[in-house]
């Protein structure tokens, strides 16, 4: 298996990542739809069960959703969704609401978006942020922030 830092791992990762990209931006295969709020993505069953429990289990179980091949998220914020979408498609989250994306990272159970949302807040970080960040470490449990990530800074 090749290094994290070999080239060629590193140009088959972003060449994995561009296709990604690309295939949300060509909804000919997307089976699914997903909704929140007023926003709406034509999204793909496989890549959605493939990057979320959550997803996998609502496709695979829910009759409602595979009979109408569409999902409503309710009660989230259409923004901190549309970086769910983002992610999933391999974009790193770029702007949010700390909490509202901790919250949807918790409940589509998306460590890697985890992750990637403690590196966003890490990067937000402000004298007007650090509280709520703290605050949301608190909440998630969420040693990467509140005590990594917060010491080498």
């Amino acid at each position: 298996m090749a290094a994290a830092n070999d080239p060629l791992y590193v140009s088959g990762t972003r060449s994995l990542e561009s296709a990604m990209a690309r295939m949300m931006l060509d909804p000919d295969f997307a089976d699914l739809i997903v909704t929140c709020g007023n926003k709406e993505w034509k999204m793909h069953t496989a890549l959605l069960a493939a990057r979320s429990p959550f997803f996998k289990a609502a496709i695979s179980t829910s009759m409602k959703e595979k009979l109408a091949m569409k999902i409503d998220i309710m009660e989230m914020d259409p923004e901190a969704m549309e970086q769910v979408v983002f992610f999933m498609y391999g974009m790193p989250v770029e702007k949010g609401t700390i909490g509202d994306l901790f919250e949807a990272a918790e409940r589509f159970q998306m460590k890697d978006l985890m992750d990637d949302v403690s590196k966003f807040a890490v990067k937000e970080m402000s004298v007007d942020t650090v509280v709520e960040i703290g605050h949301v470490a608190e909440l998630y449990s969420l040693e990467t922030v509140s005590y990594t990530h917060l010491r080498a800074h």
